[in-house]
């Protein structure tokens, strides 16, 4: 690298910024020979980091990923930014954050401008089926084409506040000659009115094809152009069934009886696009991987946000007497990820996103909560209620009643007039709307009015963001996690004699809730919460398939952080005879499962735990 840049230097040029840096980098192929040394095993941790499998991937395409260079170069038009504080305060700063394809980075800070440098760089990871264009068509899903950018502001003694956001179809690159995209992309606000706040130059480059070289035969531009007009037909026409649907269905739900047509029943919101979207699609499991360890803990997380509102839609629900529309406008995730605050709205369904990652059973609700004391003041002019929304987690057994999360507490909850997950809405059709003794049969019709939201394929789905690592520490903790297993996977494998293990993502995320309560139990010398006992059970007993069994061995093991080895731990696995046990499944339809989670202490000392299960068929 030193080489090249003196080479460059030596020609003449004047001096580089970080960014026509790796221009030159690049143009002397120095950056494609790093990357073609990054191991294919890193290649691949990198992409099972993204939180749903690629679409349309078509039989006996290449096993092999592509590299994506995405760069943002600058911003222009970013006028109002500068009348933000006056005079500018030193600390005050922009950045631009990337979510493409699962993976996530962000600029440094820059100073607030017309025409702020970001000059951030990033090196995407693309799996063959995002790349092919004619499977993704034929699969009729979905493509999911889309680059999310969102530029927030820090300091200033203002905390995150939300600029900006962008969404760009970054697939030109691939379609292009030579691999090379450069567009412009306008920045709207996050207000209920969207207005231009500037615009972003940004890059997209396929790393490794020549020059002059075009796209494959499955990622031609006219299958681009036949998958982006079959995604925005079907997009509309789902869209247009559904509101016809809903507002049938509406019309018989407010015959209920008199006051059922002023329940505020959400149906639709708005999204960052401008358009009207069901409410579910702003609801999807989102599995955080080891960065959140349990329902608990993430309830804890959500909590912890700033204050405010990603989408600056001024309040939830208003008073909660009138029917929810198009009014509020919800965010992407990855806004809120980044700009660090949210609302009553974006903790609800955040937080009911992670629980549905979790495996429970879990509902954003609607409705009224009591107003404080001081927001309810008589000069105020306020009602006593306002409208609020917070989640609940079903249980399947018999006549027990919801558990209620709530992200953004306050004053009694006092009704609720609908509850949705990502299929479903559901509109309170009893005459007791009172949250702690209405019935949550929603399968009864008497009980609850179901609206299928299921159907319609929103282009940009709001809940498929990333959470980034929380810093050093924690990284390198989760690279010895995922060291470990792989060590003990493969142990396995060879001490199976060649028989084969079909290993359980889904399931092994299900075991950490438990190996953090383990640990917890250890640390305080006292049982477990019952309710992150009960939270496990659930989500076990409904990721577990009807006639099959489920068995789980949690194993501690003291140690140093660095390096932690595999060799003792699988020793004590085998010198267990429970863990031997589950060792010993054989049955064809088994799936198994392995967690490694390490809980790091002062001095280098660590607390690891280990849980092997298996779910297989019941015997007899």
């Amino acid at each position: 690298m030193r080489g090249a840049l003196l080479e460059h230097l030596g020609e003449g040029h004047g001096p580089l910024e970080h960014g026509a840096a790796l221009e030159v980098l690049r143009e002397k192929g120095v950056i494609e020979g790093l990357l073609s040394r990054i191991p294919a095993d890193l290649v691949k941790q990198a992409a099972a980091r993204r939180p749903e499998p690629a679409v349309g991937a078509a039989a006996g395409t290449s096993a092999g990923s592509t590299r994506l260079m995405v760069r943002v170069v600058r911003g222009v038009g970013f006028v109002e930014q500068l009348g933000r504080s006056s005079p500018a305060l030193e600390e005050d700063s922009l950045q631009v954050s990337v979510q493409l394809l699962g993976q996530r980075f962000e600029s440094r800070p820059v100073a607030p401008s017309p025409e702020p440098a970001f000059d951030a760089t990033g090196v995407v990871v693309a799996s063959p089926g995002d790349l092919d264009f004619v499977g993704q068509r034929d699969a009729g899903a979905p493509s999911g084409g889309r680059m999310h950018l969102v530029v927030f502001r820090r300091g200033g003694g203002e905390g995150g506040a939300l600029v900006g956001t962008a969404s760009m179809d970054w697939r030109g690159a691939v379609t292009a000659a030579g691999g090379r995209q450069s567009s412009t992309v306008e920045l709207r606000s996050g207000g209920s009115v969207p207005v231009p706040v500037g615009a972003l130059e940004v890059k997209v480059e396929v790393l490794g094809r020549g020059v002059g070289k075009g796209a494959g035969p499955r990622s031609t531009r006219k299958s681009l152009q036949e998958l982006q007009r079959r995604d925005k037909i079907e997009a509309a026409e789902a869209l247009a069934r559904f509101m016809g649907a809903a507002k049938e269905w509406w019309g018989d739900y407010a015959k209920i009886g008199p006051g059922f047509r002023h329940r505020n029943v959400k149906i639709v919101a708005t999204a960052e696009d401008g358009l009207k979207w069901p409410v579910c699609s702003f609801v999807a499991p989102l599995r955080p991987g080891r960065l959140l360890t349990s329902p608990q803990e993430a309830a804890y997380w959500v909590a912890l946000l700033g204050v405010g509102s990603a989408a600056d839609s001024g309040g939830p629900l208003g008073d909660g007497q009138s029917r929810g529309g198009g009014d509020q406008k919800w965010p992407h995730f990855h806004s809120v990820f980044a700009s660090g605050v949210a609302g009553i709205e974006e903790k609800a369904l955040m937080l009911c996103s992670l629980l549905l990652g979790f495996g429970l059973d879990a509902y954003v609700c609607v409705g009224k909560r009591s107003r404080s004391a001081r927001a309810a003041a008589p000069e105020s002019g306020a009602t006593a209620e306002e409208g609020h929304m917070w989640v609940a987690t079903l249980s399947d057994e018999p006549a027990s009643r919801p558990h209620f999360w709530d992200p953004s507490p306050g004053g009694p909850l006092t009704a609720i007039a609908c509850l949705f997950n990502h299929h479903t809405v559901y509109a309170n059709a009893q005459e007791d709307s009172d949250p702690q003794t209405c019935s949550y049969e929603l399968q009864h019709r008497g009980a609850w009015s179901a609206l299928d939201c299921a159907s319609v394929p929103m282009p940009e789905q709001p809940a498929c963001a990333v959470l980034q690592p929380f810093g050093g520490l924690v990284a390198e903790v989760a690279q010895q996690e995922v060291a470990l297993e792989r060590e003990l996977k493969n142990a396995i494998l060879d001490g199976r004699a060649g028989k084969n293990v079909r290993w359980s993502a889904e399931l092994e995320h299900l075991l950490m809730p438990a190996l953090a309560v383990y640990e917890r139990e250890a640390k305080h010398g006292a049982p477990a919460a019952a309710a992150e006992g009960d939270a496990f059970q659930q989500a076990i007993r409904r990721a577990t398939p009807r006639g099959f069994t489920f068995q789980g061995v949690p194993l501690q093991f003291p140690g140093r952080c660095q390096p932690v080895e595999s060799g003792p731990i699988l020793a004590g696995l085998l010198d267990d005879p429970a863990a031997v046990a589950v060792l010993a499944v054989r049955d064809p339809a088994a799936s198994f499962a392995l967690r490694v989670m390490i809980f790091p202490y002062p001095e280098g000392v660590c607390s690891v735990w280990v849980m092997l299960a298996a779910q297989f068929p019941r015997q007899g």
